[in-house]
């Protein structure tokens, strides 16, 4: 059940718009050409580091380590990648590798793009906020469910289910503390991301835009 009535005449992108305009505009997410995130979690009492460098428009390397040591990473150069666990690659399958070039580094601004579609849902609590949601359909056929918040206008939640060995995961993210980190864009600084069992809670050290980040990462 929705909490309430959605305002008449609004829309889904109008909710999407108003986010993209709240976290920096469409003109700066525009000018983004690469983005590095370091974020850091706790598991096991371990302090483990997530380090994500993305690249216009959909290279993408995260790398997850632990005292200097990588136990897990993924690399995507925009036409192949791999994913590697205790330094065993695996090559990416060729549904994985449409999912990662259909990926765009700006962000929820290319909802507003041709091939996608979006609908928007109703309203729904998150975390005791209104939150507009809206169901997201990529070019290729995947859906998505975002929610932003009715009084910020920014991003709290996302739910996406992914096909795994063991069946269908719903992956859960939930996104506060936004701050402003350069050029005017805002990003959050606490997520936590819900799969299955496991509950991972990321604070984010530091984010860096446009440092000129060399392909070379992504090999």
């Amino acid at each position: 059940m929705f909490a309430k009535a959605l305002p008449a005449n609004l829309s889904a992108s109008d909710v999407v718009k108003k986010y993209v305009s709240v976290s920096g505009g469409e003109a700066n997410w525009r000018k983004v050409t690469d983005i590095t995130m370091m974020m850091t979690t706790e598991m096991q009492g371990m302090s483990i580091n997530i380090n994500s460098v993305r690249k216009a428009p959909n290279k993408v390397m995260v790398d997850v380590n632990a005292s200097g040591q990588t136990f897990q990473k993924t690399v995507f150069d925009g036409e192949k990648g791999y994913m590697s666990q205790m330094g065993q690659n695996k090559d990416m399958e060729a549904d994985k590798i449409n999912e990662m070039k259909a990926e765009d580094i700006t962000g929820d601004l290319q909802f507003l793009s041709a091939g996608y579609k979006i609908e928007l849902k109703g309203i729904e609590k998150v975390d005791d906020e209104d939150a507009y949601q809206i169901e997201v359909t990529t070019p290729l056929g995947k859906k998505m469910m975002e929610f932003y918040s009715v009084a910020t206008g920014l991003k709290v939640k996302s739910e996406e289910t992914e096909k795994t060995p063991r069946g269908d995961m719903t992956q859960t993210s939930y996104y506060k503390d936004y701050k402003e980190a350069t050029m005017g864009l805002k990003f959050p600084y606490t997520i936590k991301r819900i799969a299955g069992p496991q509950v991972i809670d990321m604070k984010v050290k530091s984010i860096e835009i446009n440092a000129g980040i060399s392909d070379d990462m992504f090999k």
